[in-house]
C-alpha cells in the first residue's frame, strides 16, 4: 500500500478528472502490485496473473457502491445533532490528536473516545438503515 500511495503522488499529475480518482488510484495500484510481483517471483506465495485482474476487475465494480455508501454517510453525518456533528468531524481533521481535543474541552481522552464510539456505532447503524432500505 505504500508502494502504490508513492507511486500515486508521483503520478498525481497524470490525473486530468478528478472526479474519476478511483479507477485511475486502481490502475496505479494494479501495475504497482503487478511490479512487485515480478521481484518476488521466485517467492512461491505470490498471486498469479489471473487474481490480480480478478481482483482488480472486482475492485472496480464497486466504486458504484463506495460512491453510495459515501453519500449515505453524508446525509447521517447532517442528522447528527450539532455537538455530535462537530466533534465527529473535529477528531478526522488533518492534524488533530484526541490528546489535544479532550485537553481543549477539559476532558479525559477515555470519555472522548468513548463518545466519539458512540458517534461511529450511530453512524453505522444510519448508514445500515438507510441501505438496506434503499436497495
Amino acid at each position: 500500500m505504500q508502494d502504490v500511495s508513492i507511486a500515486a503522488w508521483r503520478k498525481f499529475h497524470t490525473l486530468e478528472d478528478h472526479e474519476a480518482f478511483a479507477p485511475w488510484v486502481f490502475t496505479v495500484a494494479k501495475y504497482e502490485l503487478l511490479m512487485a510481483r515480478r521481484r518476488h517471483a521466485r517467492n512461491r506465495l505470490v498471486l498469479s496473473n489471473d487474481i490480480v485482474e480478478t481482483l482488480a476487475k472486482e475492485a472496480a465494480e464497486e466504486i458504484p457502491l463506495r460512491h453510495k455508501q459515501l453519500d449515505v454517510l453524508d446525509l447521517c453525518v447532517e442528522k447528527l445533532p450539532a455537538d455530535r456533528r462537530e466533534l465527529a468531524l473535529a477528531a478526522y481533521r488533518k492534524d488533530t490528536s484526541i490528546r489535544d481535543m479532550a485537553k481543549t474541552m477539559g476532558r479525559t481522552e477515555g470519555s472522548l473516545y468513548q463518545n466519539l464510539a458512540r458517534i461511529r456505532r450511530q453512524l453505522f447503524d444510519c448508514m445500515e438503515h438507510s441501505l438496506s432500505h434503499s436497495q
